[in-house]
């Protein structure tokens, strides 16, 4: 029997792979470069540590490629950790559904 827990994940994630893996990977990794790009920059320069950290050596598009590189690697293994679960609540399912019907 599934927790009402693992029936919202279930729910949850029929309704995130509607789109199929690249939409999703595209979203997510858009969402989180955008994170891993403005929030450390932000804080950083509230801060003052932007100068003492020597950031501002650092190329733009450098930053720009690592925040897309580690957004995508984040979307990606989200993918593949929730497929993963959703396939095993999905077993669990199965396996406690009485064999009579």
């Amino acid at each position: 029997m599934l927790t009402p827990k693992e029936k919202r994940f279930l729910k949850y994630w029929d309704e995130q792979k509607i789109d199929g893996k690249l939409q999703y990977i595209l979203v997510y990794t858009i969402g989180w470069s955008f994170i891993l790009f403005f929030i450390p920059l932000a804080i950083s320069l509230f801060v003052n540590m932007y100068i003492a950290l020597k950031l501002h050596q650092l190329p733009l598009w450098v930053a720009i490629v690592l925040s897309i590189v580690v957004g995508f690697s984040i979307a990606l293994l989200t993918w593949h950790q929730n497929e993963k679960k959703y396939k095993s609540l999905l077993r669990k399912q199965d396996e406690t559904v009485p064999a009579g019907h």
